[in-house]
């Protein structure tokens, strides 16, 4: 699907582009048009405002060129998204020979994080802003310290994603994958952690968190 959403915004930019230069070049190729006429075209009242034609056009035309700009950012955008990301609060844990393996599902940042234990993490990561609050059976925003649900389960995407890395690694039952729900730019205010088997966290704290869940004897 995010992959789909880059290809259209890459291709409205192409189309954008070709009306822009299409319209640049209109105020030059009408007179050898009309010239080429084997009659005279009659502008009658029209023929004072002939001369403001360039002006429109190539002020229009800009205008495209702008749009084209803003799409072909917008495509940029998405399409990192999409493709491999680890943020940089992940990065120091290479050196310390953990594997990260970044993903895009759904257009969500997503990174299987490995240790050299062999605890395995799917880690979702939500650009959503605001402030994150629970009632311990989901994630939504407080909104004046009212809850606003977002508009799909995160909790439940999350451990459904885990489910998916799990069978994809094939772990031995002790060695399960552990769901995390990490917020790039929201405030994470909560009074539980994790929330049915998900620990949510901002991205400043993700790090700490894996080390820290990596560092707990595991249960047989």
């Amino acid at each position: 699907m995010a992959k789909s959403v880059v290809a259209q915004r890459q291709t409205r930019a192409v189309k954008t582009l070709v009306e822009a230069v299409i319209l640049a070049l209109l105020p030059l190729l009408t007179p050898l048009l009309l010239g080429a006429l084997p009659f005279q075209l009659p502008l009658g009242p029209l023929a004072p405002f002939v001369k403001y034609l360039p002006l429109v056009c190539w002020g229009w035309a800009l205008y495209l060129l702008w749009q084209t700009w803003q799409l072909w950012q917008s495509a940029a955008k998405a399409n990192r998204a999409t493709g491999a990301f680890i943020p940089a609060e992940l990065k120091p844990l290479e050196r310390q020979r953990w594997k990260l393996d970044s993903s895009a599902v759904g257009g969500d940042g997503q990174v299987v994080a490995t240790a050299p234990s062999g605890n395995t993490y799917c880690i979702v990561f939500k650009g959503d802003r605001g402030r994150v609050g629970t009632d311990g059976r989901q994630v939504f925003r407080l909104y004046d310290n009212a809850p606003q649900p977002f508009p799909a389960n995160f909790i439940e995407q999350t451990k459904q994603r885990s489910s998916r890395v799990q069978q994809r690694v094939k772990q031995v039952k002790s060695k399960q994958v552990v769901p995390v729900l990490a917020f790039t730019e929201a405030i994470v205010e909560l009074d539980r952690n994790p929330i049915r088997g998900v620990w949510v966290v901002p991205v400043a704290d993700l790090r700490r968190l894996l080390l820290h869940q990596d560092a707990q004897p595991r249960l047989p």
